[in-house]
């Protein structure tokens, strides 16, 4: 006859060798979720979706996944269905995208998306780029964009998710700055401005914020500036930038030498996964062990 411990540790190994799906609590069916793009080898989403997940107390998985735009429709196919918890999008297929879903309305406006969900209505996809580098520019900083003037790197899918909730903080002015004058003039709205990308030094001025939207900087090619800060800024400038890989970029430590606050990409990063975790179910994760995951991944 079995003793006590002998029965315990039978159990144990019962239960280690018993599917998931048996083991996990009723009412928690096993999800995953996805990043699909490329490259998408470097991505550090998995780390902080994991700690969403671990603090909603879900066993949910997270997985990135090297799909080209031609690869889309097949794929999506393929995750379509009840076991799927949403998807995240990145280059080169945040437009793409529109060819499969409903777009809702912010995805629409900024041109971009960067989350899909399935329902039995079909594919439906968002954008939380835009509010997840608010959301970060708020909590981490403190403040706030209504009355100080806004200069704006660059005119990608960032740049446009950045401006399209920009516009309703109530900057005093917002200034654009691209290499190819033609594509800021592209983006500007009203009585927005566009500036030649070798006055940025010119339009700084005290209090004022400035958003580095382009990839220049990012890892491997960590040594390089967007553009060289004058050596005296004027005091209580904010410089921004949406890079979070190395972080801070060399450009955002230059910043910081002069006297400037500064606020990478990684709160951007974890914001944006917030709202796309909320967006497909109704439940929203606290964004601090997401960013403690993130940057541990970083070191």
């Amino acid at each position: 006859m079995l003793c006590f411990a002998e029965h315990v540790e039978s159990l144990r190994r019962l239960a280690q060798n018993l599917p998931r799906q048996i083991l996990r609590p009723r009412g928690s069916p096993l999800k995953s979720a996805y990043l699909l793009g490329s490259p998408v080898a470097h991505s550090r989403s998995p780390q902080l979706h994991q700690a969403a997940y671990a603090q909603l107390g879900e066993p949910w998985q997270f997985e990135k996944r090297e799909v080209k735009p031609e690869q889309l429709a097949s794929v999506l196919e393929e995750l379509a269905g009840p076991e799927l918890l949403g998807i995240n999008l990145t280059l080169p297929l945040k437009e793409t995208a529109f060819s499969y879903c409903s777009p809702t309305p912010e995805a629409r406006a900024i041109g971009a998306i960067n989350c899909l969900r399935w329902s039995d209505r079909g594919w439906e996809g968002h954008n939380s780029d835009g509010q997840g580098w608010l959301d970060s520019f708020h909590e981490e900083l403190g403040a706030t964009l209504q009355g100080r003037k806004l200069l704006v790197l660059g005119a990608g899918g960032a740049c446009r998710a950045v401006l399209h909730k920009v516009r309703g903080q109530h900057p005093s002015e917002i200034v654009l700055f691209n290499r190819t004058p033609e594509r800021a003039r592209a983006l500007a709205q009203g009585v927005e401005r566009v500036a030649a990308w070798s006055d940025l030094a010119r339009e700084l001025e005290p209090g004022c914020v400035v958003v580095q939207t382009t990839s220049v900087g990012m890892w491997p090619y960590q040594e390089e500036v967007p553009l060289a800060w004058p050596e005296q800024l004027p005091s209580g400038l904010i410089a921004c930038d949406l890079i979070y890989n190395p972080s801070p970029t060399l450009w955002l430590r230059q910043a910081a030498e002069r006297g400037a606050r500064t606020l990478d990409g990684c709160g951007m990063l974890v914001h944006q996964a917030v709202r796309a975790i909320e967006w497909w179910t109704g439940r929203k994760p606290e964004s601090g062990p997401m960013l403690a995951a993130l940057r541990e991944s970083l070191r």
